[in-house]
């Protein structure tokens, strides 16, 4: 996102936690953040009409969000399945 940003691209960045996004927000010109949980689409599709009314158009969706359950996948049940997968949808 830095090299983006420092070729003139404007950046958003999103996750849950607002302390990590403000410290990467802060300390580099040119990157904007919102604190989405990627797993609420009411909330992703909020932010993304928030950052189109900023920015303008949306070119380039960088999606990077992940989750996993730490067992084996013979005890993982459909319930943790969806989870996982709803994270990457």
């Amino acid at each position: 996102s830095s090299d983006l940003a420092g070729a003139g691209a404007q950046v958003t960045i999103c996750g849950r936690r607002a302390s990590v996004l403000d410290a990467v927000a802060t300390s580099t010109p040119g990157i904007s953040a919102y604190v989405c949980d990627v797993t609420d689409g009411e909330a992703v599709a909020s932010m993304m009409h928030a950052i189109a009314a900023q920015c303008g158009t949306v070119d380039i969706v960088v999606a990077n969000a992940g989750a996993a359950t730490s067992c084996s996948f013979s005890k993982t049940d459909a319930r943790a399945m969806r989870d996982m997968l709803d994270v990457r949808a």
